[in-house]
């Protein structure tokens, strides 16, 4: 920890919004809060998974939850469909990866393509859907229970000119469905995105920051790390001088579990602390405040962070918690070591042995 200690960073270039220029760093060589957690050993991270990267591996909490923000923090960009035929969980990612591939392969020249036989097993294995065991008795099983849903894709069925349509199988529909309006109707929640015409607010919805991270390590080298992290929600509100970095997180358990508690002095973690959102908010709330005193120049604004927390159990209830100076200082702890680790391997080659002290 001595070592992480001697480490200096310095953060240049705050970019935001659309005017990012992401050209000088391609896209493997930027890092990201999530990408983090891979080489977090207390996240069950090693260098082996960071260099790995994620897998596109599916899961219904993933999909619901994307839905879920989507239509929430951007409805005017997006709508749901209500499309009953969507195969679940696998077998539906599987049918729209195999429309993507065909339509790609198609469009390669007669040479480069793929047989068929390859194309469907790469799509097999790109979804992790019977990937090792995936005969052609499995395909033709597959394409009888989704067949509808890729001849609807086929037709371009769900492509709008104003809106991007998110189909989901049926129960995922109904379950989006409550939640957005749960989050809608919850008057702490509603209260705060409210900007009518008495209101004096901007509401900056999954707002992308970009920053060049300048690590200084103790034996004098120094490694420039592109850093990018994209907020769900920045509400500035320019009356109370007050700017609210909202996430929001789904659940599927009581959303009273979501922070930290002490019951009988001892001490529990919510999902707060188990996933590490510490680290998030408070990178995030740094950058922020770089931006807001270095582009839109309002330094003199508080920034307030909040959990918007939604239950996608059979509750479905929505809400708001704020996220304490005490866990800002933790993440930024948690921060600067991982980055610092980053730019050790970035020079010393990932075999190295990281000094401890």
């Amino acid at each position: 920890m001595n070592y992480i200690n001697k480490c200096k960073l310095k953060f240049n270039n705050i970019q935001g919004g659309k005017n990012i220029d992401y050209s000088k760093f391609p896209k493997e060589k930027r890092v990201s809060n999530s990408k983090l957690k891979l080489i977090n050993p207390k996240e069950d991270g090693s260098i082996e998974k960071y260099l790995k990267g994620w897998d596109n591996s599916y899961s219904d909490s993933l999909e619901l939850g994307t839905a879920i923000h989507a239509l929430f923090l951007e409805k005017e960009k997006h709508v749901l469909s209500d499309y009953p035929n969507k195969p679940t969980g696998k077998c539906g990612y599987f049918i729209e990866l195999l429309y993507k591939y065909r339509k790609r392969n198609q469009k390669l020249p007669k040479e480069k393509r793929l047989s068929k036989e390859d194309l469907i097993q790469k799509v097999a294995e790109e979804a992790d859907y019977y990937k090792t065991s995936f005969t052609k008795k499995r395909y033709e099983t597959t394409m009888q229970i989704g067949l509808d849903y890729y001849k609807s894709l086929y037709k371009e069925v769900f492509k709008t000119a104003d809106k991007k349509i998110i189909v989901l199988p049926k129960r995922l529909q109904d379950i989006t469905k409550l939640c957005v309006r749960s989050l809608e109707n919850e008057y702490t929640i509603s209260n705060l995105f409210r900007n009518d015409e008495l209101e004096d607010k901007e509401i900056l919805n999954e707002f992308p920051l970009f920053v060049e991270i300048e690590v200084s390590l103790p034996d004098n080298k120094t490694i420039t790390i592109p850093f990018k992290g994209i907020i769900d929600s920045i509400i500035i509100d320019h009356y109370k001088k007050i700017v609210y970095l909202n996430d929001l997180k789904t659940t599927s358990q009581n959303i009273e579990y979501m922070m930290d508690q002490v019951i009988d002095g001892e001490s529990f973690n919510g999902a707060f602390g188990k996933g590490h959102y510490y680290r998030q908010f408070a990178i995030y709330t740094f950058l922020l405040q770089m931006y807001l005193d270095h582009v839109l120049l309002l330094g003199n604004y508080d920034i307030q962070c909040n959990i918007i927390a939604i239950e996608t159990n059979n509750s479905y209830r929505a809400g708001i918690y704020k996220v304490n100076n005490a866990y800002i200082e933790e993440g930024i702890k948690e921060f600067k070591e991982l980055i610092c680790k980053i730019a050790y391997y970035e020079l010393y080659g990932y075999d190295a042995n990281f000094p401890e002290s």
